[in-house]
């Protein structure tokens, strides 16, 4: 089909532009590897295709990988506050205004198997995962988690 009028090319609503030397100091930044978040990520999605309730041995195998992103969690975090503040830099330099502090997601692992040792009663373990994840500054419900597990252990103690 052939139009019957020519479109006019649209100006982009935002134009960036920036000199060629702080682009390459802002890619060089934005280049930096970090493996240790890879294998966080791999053994997310690990999780999340592995994990259902449903399952005796789902659930064991869910657990088995959460402990392992829970054993590089330390290295993860590190390289995540890295990572971010690699990228504010490289926003810099390309002259942006940052948003505001670098903060860690929430850390599937911990969230888990919080949840797991929760549903199976083992309530202080529970507290302890969650004041884990809470020290490490990943991002989750961790003070409801654990007043909520207080609260059934303080029910649970006061059954005769």
């Amino acid at each position: 089909m052939i139009w019957p009028f020519k479109r006019k090319k649209k100006a982009p609503a935002v134009m960036i532009t920036w000199e060629r030397d702080s682009s390459d100091e802002a890619y060089r930044l934005l280049q930096k590897k970090y493996p240790i978040l890879d294998r966080h990520f791999e053994l997310t999605e690990q999780l999340r295709n592995t994990y259902t309730p449903s399952s005796d041995t789902a659930v064991e195998k869910g657990i088995r990988i959460c402990r392992d992103m829970i054993a590089i969690s330390d290295r993860a975090s590190a390289a995540w506050l890295d990572q971010e503040r690699s990228r504010k830099s490289a926003l810099e330099v390309l002259g942006h205004e940052p948003s505001g502090p670098a903060m860690l997601p929430n850390h599937a692992g911990y969230r888990q198997l919080a949840i797991i040792l929760e549903k199976r009663g083992e309530l202080e373990e529970a507290i302890t995962v969650a004041k884990q994840a809470q020290r490490q500054g990943w991002n989750g419900d961790w003070e409801k988690r654990i007043a909520r597990c207080q609260a059934r252990i303080a029910k649970r103690d006061a059954k005769p």
